[in-house]
């Protein structure tokens, strides 16, 4: 197991990251602006953060719009259904969360809300591992957002292996109130 240190400094230098970064593109540190008392009652950003889990936030970069996102996270051990395999429940979240920032990249308020989700699972997933999410709005209309996207792992050597381990479609929505709600980006 890899510490935070470590894992944290690898996503800063990723090949992926750097790329990113030079395109321009804003980014933000999954849930950010969250305030730290309000953090327990967040399943994202409480129980899934933690050595040998989420042990470091993602990282999100994306446009105005949504039409591209992408979140760089690195996913531990301790998030396995089987030993070795991040667990099908745990990817679905990781699709949703991911394309959910992206429909709040696109929308006013920068928050959105689940009404429907479609996970396809594709390959097995190793933990220990670093993956990229991949999302883009389809289609977005009035306080609604379509979006699809792909969850690919990323090699230990700093470049992108490109194999799609989940594939996906949801559809969000920015809700009338938004008071106590946080923007994922």
């Amino acid at each position: 197991m890899a510490s935070s240190n470590s894992i944290e400094d690898q996503l800063q230098q990723h090949a992926l990251t750097r790329s990113l970064r030079s395109k321009g593109l804003s980014e933000s540190r999954y849930y950010q602006n969250v305030p730290e008392s309000m953090e327990p009652e967040m399943f994202s950003v409480d129980s899934l953060l933690g050595p040998n889990k989420l042990p470091v936030r993602p990282l999100a970069f994306y446009e105005a719009g949504g039409g591209s996102f992408y979140l760089v996270l690195y996913v531990g051990g301790a998030l396995a259904g089987y030993p070795g395999m991040i667990h099908g429940g745990l990817l679905a979240t990781i699709m949703d969360e991911g394309m959910a920032g992206c429909a709040s990249a696109a929308l006013p308020k920068r928050v959105a809300v689940t009404l429907e989700l479609h996970v396809n699972y594709r390959k097995p997933a190793p933990t220990e591992s670093f993956y990229v999410l991949k999302a883009r709005a389809t289609k977005v209309e009035n306080n609604a957002a379509w979006v699809e996207g792909r969850l690919e792992i990323l090699d230990g050597e700093g470049k992108e292996a490109g194999n799609v381990v989940t594939e996906g479609r949801g559809h969000y929505l920015q809700p009338a109130l938004t008071r106590g709600l946080y923007s994922p980006i």
